[in-house]
């Protein structure tokens, strides 16, 4: 028995440390879309194709990773309900802070989203009315925001172990 107590301590652990990477890895991903917006900041700076290449090719590779991290995220939900479910376990926890990681992922996405839209409407080629200015807007203020969110979180998370 207390075996088994033991190893589902030690897979909690893993579990937790795994949102905890997972939150770093969003932390990571914010800085390089700040990045980007950084560079298109001013209104009449306009990207060239090498440099949108650039841009799309890292927004791209960031999407995957952001898929994977949802697959990962929606397997511990599903995992750790079935689990509660047939009693193996009883700490709920690992469900909760995977629903909040989760939310905070789309949040990621929806910025990452954003970005897209900024590098668009910034090239040379772009012939649409440009609204890159309000996309800037509401990258900085939601940002800003996630970036505190994930913070929080991952003191509290901290804390419980």
């Amino acid at each position: 028995m207390s075996e088994q107590i033991s190893l589902q301590k030690s897979g909690e652990h893993q579990e937790v440390r795994d949102l905890q990477r997972i939150l770093l890895e969003q932390q990571d991903d914010i800085m390089a879309l700040c990045t980007v917006i950084e560079q298109l900041r001013m209104p009449e700076q306009n990207i060239y194709s090498k440099d949108k290449q650039h841009n799309v090719a890292m927004l791209e590779q960031m999407q995957e990773r952001q898929q994977q991290r949802f697959q990962h995220l929606d397997q511990l939900i599903f995992t750790n309900r079935r689990q509660l479910k047939k009693g193996e376990i009883t700490d709920n926890s690992v469900v909760t802070y995977s629903k909040e990681v989760r939310k905070l992922e789309a949040g990621v996405r929806t910025l990452r989203l954003f970005c897209e839209d900024v590098v668009k409407m910034t090239a040379v080629d772009y012939t649409e009315p440009n609204r890159a200015g309000e996309r800037i807007y509401y990258f900085d203020k939601r940002s800003k925001t996630l970036q505190v969110e994930i913070h929080a979180l991952r003191e509290e998370i901290d804390k419980k172990q």
